[in-house]
């Protein structure tokens, strides 16, 4: 066994695929394990990642929040070389949900400035969101 261990672990990295056992021939090479076990803590820190948004329903948290207009319901914007000038938006905001329903009543924005095609919302504190809402009026694009 440690005569063929070592002659694989000397052969070239095709060769491995050659053999009747490729997988047990391939981790007879020393860089084949060391990447299975950064590919394993990658997954599992991806894991970790994804589990903590899901726990804590993908909030963001912050004093500021921009939201741009890219493209409006006319057409104008990303497709176009019109730009959007004014998203025609009357009113925005945003909430935060959770499984036992909707929370608005603490995302009330204490100063609301438009910016070309962007709104920015200030609050006074940090607010945790995770959606957001906006109003046109009947005759905005």
């Amino acid at each position: 066994d440690i005569l063929v261990e070592n002659a694989v672990a000397h052969a070239a990295a095709g060769c491995v695929w050659d053999t009747c056992h490729p997988n047990a021939a391939a981790l007879c090479k020393p860089w084949i394990p060391v990447f299975a076990v950064f590919y394993s803590i990658v997954v599992f820190i991806d894991l970790g990642f994804n589990m903590y948004a899901t726990l804590t329903d993908n909030e963001a948290v912050g004093r500021c929040f921009r939201f741009t207009a890219l493209e409006l319901r006319s057409g104008t914007g990303v497709g176009n070389a019109m730009p959007v000038a004014d998203p025609g938006i009357d009113t925005l905001g945003i909430f935060r949900s959770y499984s036992g329903g909707l929370d608005i009543s603490q995302h009330r924005a204490s100063n609301v400035s438009k910016q070309g095609p962007s709104l920015l919302l200030e609050f006074d504190g940090s607010v945790a969101m995770n959606g957001w809402w906006f109003e046109t009026g009947l005759g905005d694009p």
